[in-house]
């Protein structure tokens, strides 16, 4: 990580210059190693390597590039800049990694800003820093960017509506995320995704995180029902076929109230009050299912995974609730039974699409019971059995559920 003191962007060069006087400098802290210089140190431009919170050698693999020009103390009258904005207070630069999903943006970018605003800024309540967001505009997770930046976040875009004749400068800038509780890699760099060895994630962060997502919610942290369980639904891809059929037959066999909740028909606080004082949740292996940082203790999470997806080897959500302390029960439940599953062979190949395919290797990827271990992130047949649908065998779901330590029942 780095702090600089006085950076600024020049609007016309699209670069942050750090003009060498008295007033400016930069500070490196090497024991998050996130950037290099070009020619073995020699360079004049720093490379931040990525300004966000992933392992560069175990998780992500792809960087972004964060460039410096030092300039003389003469550069602003040189350049001729029109408009000076100086920005008082402290502000911290990242980039996101992935914009369009929960469990990217809480696990790799809002865990982490807060971690490092609490690490170096002893921040407890109120944020210190206002965000600024290296990448194209904020435009997902808003509401939770917000509780952790001191005022609204700012993103390039932002930036780039400045006239060119700009110069921006801020008073006090950290860049780069502290890596510490990043607890899951997902398989660059020719490796297969896992757990992070090293990651420090324990009960402690989590929970000074979600208390602190929740008092910014004004979510109560006292639950007054508790008598229901949360099936997370999704609307897009990887659907439950009979999803209705399942909850009603929870309901029933367990004598509690089953409440399904998806990002299409909830805000992030809704689902977080509803999770928070859930005794179980359940649903497809996904994003969804880092909600599961809000269950409370004693309550059980049940991950469904599609066919020929082996569960031990996506475990983002078992290795989070398995952290010492956590007390949430983990289960799984595997589809078996190929006739249960609706694949799309015809869509984009991200999508899970496969025609596009040799005949010869679309009949392999349907004819194979299991999806071998796979760097991430575009092999086939792994797209293919991810964004597959399934109908749900309820009677094995259920007989799991009353088999947990928490709806265990006396047999007769």
């Amino acid at each position: 990580m780095c702090n600089f003191r006085n950076i600024c962007y020049s609007h016309a060069d699209e670069v942050f210059v750090m003009i060498k006087n008295d007033e400016s400098f930069a500070e490196r802290n090497y024991s998050l190693p996130v950037f290099y210089f070009n020619e073995s140190g020699k360079g004049r431009f720093p490379v931040i390597l990525r300004t966000d919170s992933v392992n560069l050698t175990t998780a992500v693999g792809a960087f972004y590039p964060f460039q410096y020009l030092e300039v003389s103390s003469d550069f602003i009258s040189r350049r001729g800049y029109q408009f000076i904005n100086y920005l008082e207070g402290k502000y911290l630069l990242y980039h996101p990694f992935v914009q369009t999903n929960i469990m990217h943006f809480l696990h790799d970018d809002l865990l982490p800003i807060f971690t490092t605003m609490s690490r170096y800024d002893d921040m407890t309540d109120v944020p210190v820093r206002t965000l600024v967001a290296h990448s194209s505009p904020l435009t997902y997770g808003s509401e939770l960017l917000k509780l952790v930046s001191k005022y609204d976040p700012i993103s390039q875009t932002v930036l780039s509506l400045e006239p060119k004749e700009s110069l921006t400068c801020f008073e006090d800038m950290w860049v780069g995320l502290s890596r510490e509780t990043v607890w899951y890699q997902y398989g660059f760099n020719g490796i297969v995704e896992g757990h992070v060895s090293e990651s420090k994630l324990n009960l402690e962060y989590i929970k000074q995180f979600t208390d602190f997502v929740k008092k910014g919610f004004k979510i109560s942290q006292v639950c007054t029902d508790t008598n229901y369980g949360v099936l997370f639904s999704r609307k897009g891809t990887r659907l439950i076929l009979n999803e209705k059929d399942l909850s009603k037959a929870i309901a029933k066999t367990l004598d509690i109230d089953v409440i399904e909740v998806s990002m299409e028909h909830n805000s992030v606080p809704e689902i977080i009050k509803i999770i928070s004082c859930a005794k179980f949740a359940t649903g497809v292996h996904g994003s969804l299912l880092i909600f599961s940082m809000f269950l409370p203790q004693s309550s059980l999470l049940l991950e469904l995974y599609p066919f020929a997806m082996n569960p031990n080897d996506y475990t983002t959500y078992r290795t989070l609730v398995s952290v010492s302390g956590m007390d949430v029960e983990y289960l799984t439940w595997r589809n078996t039974n190929r006739s249960n599953t609706v694949t799309h062979d015809s869509n984009h190949a991200i999508h899970g699409g496969i025609n596009h395919l040799s005949i010869e290797e679309q009949e392999r990827i349907r004819n194979s019971n299991e999806v071998p271990p796979h760097p991430c992130c575009y092999d086939p047949e792994f797209r293919f059995r991810l964004n597959q649908d399934t109908v749900v065998d309820i009677p094995s779901v259920v007989d799991i559920l009353k088999r947990s330590r928490l709806f265990s029942m006396p047999t007769t």
